[in-house]
């Protein structure tokens, strides 16, 4: 029996983080089914305790044992307890003006007449019930709902108070009148009462029925001990469970010892007549005290204050989060005598109370949900602007997550704690990476979406390609989404193959909100290809940590070639991938080195292109003047220490790592490509030819005049590049001002 109860406990707990999950993620869609869902079985719990109420149905003793019919003069109802029944007509009344908010601009009379009808049995459970708590918990929903409302409607304090009051009081009243006049009814029906003998007395059609002792079998109904005093035997129970979590404060006694430590604590001849008595504690906090400890206590109170805590200032923003408020409030207070927000008494209690909870905490969040999606996290130009955005990012106001297609790269650790982080692959390998590429390219859109979980209130695809057309897939209307373009498109269409063709591609860019691309000449490109979306195309720059990186130029590193005093000393950084042109370069160094000019180059990166580079230089013996730094956690210091920096692609969309060289004050060689056309316009850097002529031709000349660049120029430049100018833009962006 303590096997099965433990995995009855368990499945319980499950089920109800399964329910605080789907809640968390904030979809009211989802909520509204949940609440649906439970609405109807308690409706259904409604009806059969109605049943038994005005009708003898419970002829079968198990059936009537499972119920527990009706006794002490009120209705027990199907959840075998009164408190309980109360407790779930105060959740039905709730969950029915919840869906009826929710769905207002959509109800049929039909709907109406279903939810009118919910309500009218919520009532009459409530009131039949007679249950203390529930009138209490009752009054404080009417107060509070009174109260929360008034102030949002018109932040008249003592206005609202007075109101709440008189309407509060009024509102019990008449529950009590209707519950009077529905006790009237099935006055010809069966009642049962408990006589100064403590058993049973029946009455029915009027005539005395005589007495059944409690624990008999043909009344199938458990002994229920009734206090002598008007707590019901709570304030004996809440003693002895007081004594026992005295004794135990640090780690409690457990749910299965409960009932035997507190026994021992409580009158014998009280124990002796209801040896269950202990079971439910009718106090919430004190029985998670007594089972669980001082830990669990404060941290589950804590739940509570610090999600009320947080959002206080939201409380008064919406009707509907005044009244999540309230019935939270309610349930709270209620739980003081009574213990079903946990699941020890009921399933549907539980998951409602979580639900509600959950929807409550997320829905009055300060915070704006933003989603960050990228293929991995390794160095490169995007991925290292990403990292400086959201490590400024405003975290009092913005919930940032940041979730990678591959779980790899050097930058997975060189985020804030306060970022949330995931992953579609841990363990990404060629083989898992090629199956996902091509379910992003072939599977249909509504299954696309699901590579996304949670819910957010704007989703951002930070690079083309899979990010795009996955963050494209969301059906979310509530969702805004954006994406950035990173590259030429034109001379780099790579990342468009993931569409089958140009209308896909073109489908999913118009359910952007802004496409964003990292520079003009970007956004150029972009619009030759998809001139139908030049009104949501807009331009941010890439951001760069300016201050952290000119500290790191100052570490003193060791470089191969600083003895070599007469010779110009090259760098270049980035991924050692055709595209960066590191193979032309190789041979405009090897052209000069047959004419007698030694250049030395630093190359620090890797990438695919590796070991070609590495072959050719040992082939054509360039050892002298090429060193292969690989991946250099800190670039900057080798930067600091060249003369110029050199960039050499074929193609960029930006090229942070020529802003970068600009930062830390080296002259900057580049190809013209888009990105360091703009960066480098106005004298700012040296742009050259993109070919391998045109490098050759600069770096020949170079040589032997080194040329100064307008210092103060350039500082202007790398201004329009701050991490808090980019950001006022996104700010501005996403939030629509």
């Amino acid at each position: 029996d303590g096997f099965i109860r433990n995995i009855k406990d368990f499945l319980y707990l499950i089920l109800e983080v399964v329910l605080l999950t789907q809640v968390d993620k904030g979809d009211s869609k989802n909520i509204l089914i949940f609440n649906r869902i439970l609405l109807g079985f308690m409706t259904f719990g409604y009806t059969v305790s109605l049943l038994i109420f005005f009708f003898r149905i419970p002829q079968v003793p198990e059936f009537e044992k499972f119920i527990m019919s009706y006794t002490e003069g009120r209705l027990w109802g199907w959840c075998g307890n009164p408190n309980t029944l109360a407790t779930m007509s105060l959740f039905g009344l709730f969950a029915a003006f919840f869906n009826i908010y929710l769905r207002k601009e959509n109800l049929s009379v039909l709907n109406k007449l279903g939810y009118g009808f919910i309500i009218i049995e919520a009532l009459a459970c409530l009131t039949l019930s007679q249950s203390r708590s529930g009138f209490v918990g009752f009054a404080v929903l009417v107060f509070g709902a009174v109260f929360f409302i008034g102030i949002y409607k018109n932040k008249h304090i003592i206005g609202s108070i007075l109101l709440a009051l008189i309407i509060g009081i009024a509102s019990v009243f008449m529950l009590e009148v209707y519950g009077w006049g529905l006790r009237q009814m099935p006055s010809e029906k069966l009642a049962i009462s408990v006589n100064s003998n403590g058993y049973f007395s029946i009455q029915e059609d009027g005539s005395d029925g005589g007495e059944v002792n409690p624990s008999s079998s043909d009344m199938g109904l458990e002994n229920r001990e009734i206090g002598s005093d008007y707590s019901n035997g709570r304030f004996t129970i809440w003693k002895g469970g007081l004594s026992v979590a005295k004794e135990n404060i640090l780690f409690g006694v457990g749910q299965n010892a409960l009932n035997d430590e507190v026994n021992q604590k409580l009158p014998k001849d009280y124990v002796k007549q209801s040896p269950k008595i202990a079971a439910n504690m009718h106090n919430i906090y004190l029985q998670v005290l007594a089972t669980s400890g001082i830990f669990a206590f404060i941290f589950f109170v804590l739940q509570f204050v610090n999600s009320f805590w947080k959002r206080r200032k939201e409380i008064f923003n919406d009707a509907l989060k005044c009244m999540f408020f309230v019935l939270i409030g309610c349930m709270l207070i209620i739980n003081l005598f009574d213990s079903n927000i946990i699941g020890f008494m009921n399933l549907f209690i539980a998951g409602m109370f979580w639900i509600y909870f959950g929807y409550f905490t997320s829905e009055c969040a300060d915070n704006k949900k933003v989603l960050f999606l990228i293929n991995s996290l390794k160095i490169g130009g995007a991925e290292t602007v990403l990292r400086d955005i959201v490590n400024h990012f405003d975290f009092q106001n913005y919930d940032i997550t940041v979730r990678t297609l591959f779980s790899e790269g050097e930058l997975l650790d060189e985020f804030s704690s306060f970022i949330h982080y995931s992953t579609v692959l841990k363990k990404p390998n060629p083989l898992k990476k090629a199956i996902l590429w091509r379910c992003v390219k072939y599977l249909p859109s509504v299954i696309i979406q699901y590579f996304i979980h949670g819910q957010y209130d704007y989703a951002i695809a930070f690079l083309e390609g899979m990010p795009t057309k996955i963050v494209g897939s969301l059906k979310n209307t509530d969702c805004k989404k954006y994406c950035w373009i990173h590259t030429d498109l034109v001379h780099n269409f790579e990342s468009e193959t993931n569409y089958h063709n140009r209308e896909q591609a073109l489908k999913c860019y118009q359910g952007m909100e802004n496409i964003i691309c990292v520079s003009n000449d970007c956004k150029d490109k972009f619009l030759q290809i998809y001139p139908e979306l030049k009104d949501r195309t807009i331009v941010i720059y890439n951001c760069l940590d300016i201050e952290r990186i000119r500290m790191l130029s100052d570490e003193v590193v060791e470089s191969p070639f600083l003895d070599k005093k007469s010779s110009i000393l090259l760098c270049s950084v980035g991924r050692l991938v055709e595209e960066k042109g590191f193979l032309r370069m190789l041979h405009v160094i090897e052209r000069l080195k047959k004419e007698n000019v030694n250049l030395q180059w630093l190359l620090i990166g890797d990438g695919n292109q590796k070991d070609i580079l590495k072959e050719y230089v040992k082939k054509h013996g360039l050892e002298e003047n090429v060193a292969f730094l690989g991946y250099q956690k800190n670039p900057f210091a080798y930067m600091k220490l060249a003369d110029y920096y050199v960039c050499s692609s074929f193609v960029e969309g930006f090229s942070l790592t020529v802003v970068e060289a600009l930062i830390v004050g080296v002259a900057v060689i580049s190809t013209q490509c888009t990105g360091p056309n703009e960066i480098l316009s106005d004298n700012c850097g040296i742009l050259c030819e993109n070919s391998e002529d045109g490098l050759y031709d600069t770096l020949k000349v170079i040589n032997k005049k080194k040329k100064e660049l307008p210092r103060e120029k350039i500082e202007k430049r790398i201004a329009q590049f701050r991490v808090e100018t980019v950001l006022d833009s996104i700010y501005k962006l996403i939030g629509g001002q």
